[in-house]
């Protein structure tokens, strides 16, 4: 797990679970921590599904060509749900 420091002071955490045999490995590393200071990213998140929390935003990516990527976002709970309403108003308009 990578701890980082963003400018707003705040903390962003990375893990990347792909070595990871399941939740119980995530749990060693202190995942509850990590969840309690601020952000956390984890790729391969379907490998300790069972270790995070029931409502998050799920990013999924994937190739559209050797130079391009769509980003799949999906809302796990009413707080996400705002969260994506607003992004799509800003975004889109919409």
């Amino acid at each position: 797990v990578n701890t980082y420091r963003r400018a707003d002071e705040g903390v962003l955490s990375h893990m990347d679970a792909y070595r990871l045999s399941g939740a119980a490995e995530a749990w060693d590393l202190d995942l509850e921590s990590y969840l309690g200071r601020g952000p956390l990213l984890v790729e391969w998140a379907e490998r300790i599904e069972e270790a995070l929390p029931a409502e998050r935003l799920e990013v999924t990516f994937t190739w559209r060509d050797d130079t391009q990527r769509d980003l799949l976002f999906t809302a796990r709970g009413d707080a996400y749900e705002a969260l994506l309403s607003e992004l799509r108003k800003r975004t889109f308009g919409r």
